[in-house]
């Protein structure tokens, strides 16, 4: 056998070879060739939807030495050499203690679990980041996200397995302990904090059992290596933090708020419960909304994935709803208690503590998403502008406590999973969708500053895609301003022109680092009423994010309803 990395024979030592190890290099095994291009198997529109292919030049790997290789599928493969070279490097920045990432992967070797863990979260990794909506709502096709679930199933099953075997003194139990930590990272993409708490204290209860075995001298437990088990439970010490309950720790964690307002925590609680449950009903109107327009676009050959989600979503705003649909009835319901629930934390005071910032940061995404949702025309935005300075006012307060505790407790914002998550929704809807230059630059600045994390996604490259975003918008209102005695010396002061303004944006990428993206964006002609769409696509690299124009069409909607003719294509050069 030959490494691949230094071209030498491998001494085949396991979990690496140690001929690469003692040069500090990481040993990548052995290699077993698989199709570098692969299109999962789908009945009906589903198959033109959604492909598991790579974007990598490289063939796909997986190490031979492992005899669980050959009863992977292909898209299994796929999912854990994703997982290899794409989601193993951030996950080491963002996971406390890193190296167990690459534990995870020499593990892999000749644990099933593991193994299958690893394909999970692979999968739920690539269909995540490939297309996301502006709003950074995880925005898989529905091919992947069941692809995803259906190796996570396999997962739990391989675990139950080991745990099993575990009791009995025939397996060790390090391979429990990965798959868990394995598992936290697939509900965090899936950003289900909930799920990935209970993942946490099943692995928890057996190392805090482990540590009382140390202190009565007995054994209930096979261990690989004490010096692996040490760093595990280093890694859980660290996650006790990270996965705490949210809103309630908040209030918790500050005992001088909880004692002077310990008479209206009671109506904090059923606010949270109010709202909570008021996103998740706006959410489901969303979805339905967009049920309506999907039909129209998944049968397009003409259209990748990116493009048929971007044309859905506005399309969305347009579509004929059923006469019989109580859809429009159930928006204006809610937009209403929302607009109650805002009443009622001005009315009691509820502003100042963490907990109310929090939610109003969340109620100000929900509300703004729910009101512009059937828009056709991006000026209804402005009539959030004054609602963006206020929010962004909260959310400067809030980020900067976040920060003082995060220094507190000798941790590092950008290594760390900020689980109170809403924040960088709202600052992104506000650099996207306020067209106040002041106000952008300002939710820009706050990304930049604070470095937070949400689940996977970093501010600094939330902060870049907007920032590309802005300079697109603000180059062409500007080209639009010019007429033929040049440029309108007060086009900055007066509000940006309707075919300045992009409604929807999807955002492909391969990497964290955003250094290089496709951003798919659509815009309604002005006057045409929703019924004409403008697609453009656009490729951006390097830092900062420079974007140039790839694809241009006009696709007319007859209506407001897809009447299938008036395609315009245009190639841009």
């Amino acid at each position: 056998m030959t490494c691949r990395v230094r071209r030498i024979k491998c001494d085949e030592g396991k979990p690496a070879c140690r001929r690469c190890e003692s040069t500090g290099r990481t040993c990548d095994g052995y290699a077993m060739v698989a199709p570098a291009h692969f299109q999962t198997k789908r009945t009906g529109s589903d198959a033109r939807c959604s492909r598991f292919e790579s974007t990598s030049t490289s063939p796909l790997v997986l190490p031979p030495a492992s005899k669980l290789a050959w009863t992977m599928r292909a898209t299994e493969l796929y999912a854990y050499e994703y997982f290899r070279r794409e989601t193993a490097e951030p996950l080491q920045l963002i996971q406390p203690a890193g190296p167990w990432v690459r534990l995870a992967l020499q593990m892999s070797l000749d644990s099933e679990p593991v193994l299958r863990a690893i394909t999970a979260v692979g999968a739920a990794h690539r269909a995540n980041i490939s297309v996301t909506h502006a709003s950074l709502a995880v925005a898989m096709s529905t091919d992947d996200k069941t692809l995803s679930r259906k190796l996570y199933g396999k997962a739990l099953s391989a675990l139950q397995t080991h745990i099993d075997k575990v009791t009995h003194h025939k397996a060790a139990l390090e391979p429990v302990l990965v798959t868990c930590l394995l598992l936290i990272t697939f509900e965090i993409l899936f950003e289900d904090e909930h799920t990935a708490f209970i993942h946490y204290t099943l692995a928890r209860r057996l190392v805090d059992q482990l540590e009382a075995d140390r202190n009565d001298a007995k054994s209930t437990f096979q261990l690989q290596s004490p010096a692996t088990m040490s760093d595990l439970s280093s890694t859980f010490d660290r996650l006790r933090d990270d996965l705490a309950p949210l809103l309630d720790q908040i209030e918790n964690q500050d005992p001088t708020q909880r004692e002077l307002t310990r008479h209206i925590f009671p109506l904090r609680k059923q606010l949270s419960s109010q709202l909570t449950s008021l996103i998740a009903e706006g959410h489901a109107i969303l979805h339905e909304y967009r049920s309506l327009a999907a039909p129209y676009w998944q049968d397009r050959p003409d259209l990748d994935p990116a493009a048929r989600l971007c044309l859905t979503y506005c399309h969305s705003r347009s579509v004929a709803v059923p006469g019989t649909s109580a859809l429009e009835t159930r928006r204006k319901i809610v937009l209403g208690s929302l607009q109650a629930w805002s009443d009622m934390v001005t009315t009691h005071h509820l502003g100042d503590s963490r907990c109310a910032q929090l939610l109003r940061i969340r109620h100000f995404t929900s509300l703004h998403s729910l009101h512009t949702c059937r828009a056709t025309s991006e000026m209804s935005t402005d009539d959030f502008a004054q609602t963006s300075i206020a929010i962004l006012d909260v959310i400067k307060a809030y980020l900067a406590h976040s920060h003082q505790r995060t220094r507190a407790q000798s941790r590092d914002e950008a290594t760390s999973i900020s689980h109170d998550r809403g924040v960088l929704p709202a600052l992104h809807i506000i650099a996207t969708k306020s067209r106040d230059l002041p106000s952008r630059s300002r939710a820009v600045a706050l990304l930049r500053k604070y470095r937070r994390r949400e689940g996977l996604r970093w501010s600094p490259v939330v902060a870049a895609i907007a920032e590309a975003v802005i300079n697109l918008e603000e180059s062409r209102a500007k080209a639009l301003s010019c007429d033929d005695h040049g440029v309108d010396d007060g086009f900055a002061t007066k509000p940006m022109p309707e075919a300045a303004r992009l409604a929807e944006i999807v955002i492909c990428g391969e990497r964290m680092d955003a250094t290089h993206v496709r951003l798919v964006c659509a815009r309604f002609e002005p006057e045409s009423q929703g019924q004409r769409i403008v697609l453009e696509e656009f490729e951006g690299e390097d830092e900062p994010l420079a974007t140039r124009a790839t694809r241009m069409r006009t696709l007319d909607l007859g209506g407001i309803a897809w009447g299938g003719d008036g395609c315009v294509d245009e190639i841009v050069r």
